[in-house]
């Protein structure tokens, strides 16, 4: 078990020396561009969040490989509440600065999810792709249990950008997740509040057909996935279709 004060002295050395680092001439390109559009003042505590929550998954990773399974030691503050205090204070830092954002009469979704996509999707799949490969070392499998349907079958949630949290085993190999760390979840949580935003537009009495359409697809997707699978894909796309359709005829006529 880690001695929680050596732990403690451990995450403050880390944190002050990468500030002195990142803030050496060496980095000063990381602070060149500046996006007027930006919320930097609060990039101090982002830092500090983003280093808690990296401590407390080396305290799980540390007792993987100790051999006492992907776990936390318990009754002890720093271990327990470091981690989870850090990512509550993300999602309130996240519905901050994108809620704000329905205050805007004119938001363009196309572009805002693109922005979205581009910075979540290509880093999270390097990642699964990393993960993807180390699976194929470690593995026992033979070539031909490789290629399994079922194994290919899985490889696409890995690769689905955070949209969902499920990473199921592949190549035989139990808790396959635990070669990402056990992070995903949070994207889940990211990508549904960005969905999410239309939906919170519409309560705000901005309804146009846009976000209408984008709001129903949210309720559809993530409020009523529980229920029925088959309906709530028929009725998601009844309504894109019956939206795009009015589309195409305004802009014809």
């Amino acid at each position: 078990m880690i001695n929680p004060l050596y732990n403690l002295i451990w995450v403050i050395l880390i944190i002050i020396s990468s500030g002195f680092l990142f803030s050496s001439k060496y980095f000063d390109f990381l602070d060149k561009k500046n996006n007027y559009n930006r919320e930097s003042n609060i990039d101090g505590i982002r830092f500090l969040l983003a280093s808690f929550v990296a401590m407390h998954h080396f305290i799980f990773s540390y007792n993987y490989f100790s051999g006492k399974g992907w776990s936390i030691s318990k009754h002890n503050i720093f271990n327990d509440y470091l981690g989870v205090f850090s990512v509550c204070v993300f999602f309130l830092i996240s519905g901050y600065l994108f809620v704000s954002c329905c205050n805007n009469n004119d938001i363009k979704w196309k572009s805002f999810y693109i922005k979205r996509f581009t910075r979540i999707f290509p880093m999270i799949t390097f990642q699964s792709l990393v993960c993807i490969a180390i699976l194929l070392i470690l593995t026992k499998q033979t070539i031909n249990q490789i290629i399994d349907i079922d194994n290919i079958y899985s490889i696409f949630y890995w690769l689905n950008g955070g949209i969902s949290a499920l990473r199921p085993d592949i190549f035989g190999i139990h808790q396959s997740w635990v070669t990402m760390g056990g992070v995903i979840w949070t994207l889940q949580w990211e990508w549904m509040l960005y969905f999410s935003l239309p939906f919170i537009c519409v309560l705000m009495g901005k309804t146009n057909k846009y976000n209408i359409l984008l709001a129903s697809l949210f309720l559809f997707f993530y409020v009523f996935q529980n229920y029925n699978y088959s309906s709530k894909s028929f009725i998601s796309l009844y309504n894109f279709y019956n939206q795009f359709s009015s589309t195409i005829f305004n802009v014809s006529f």
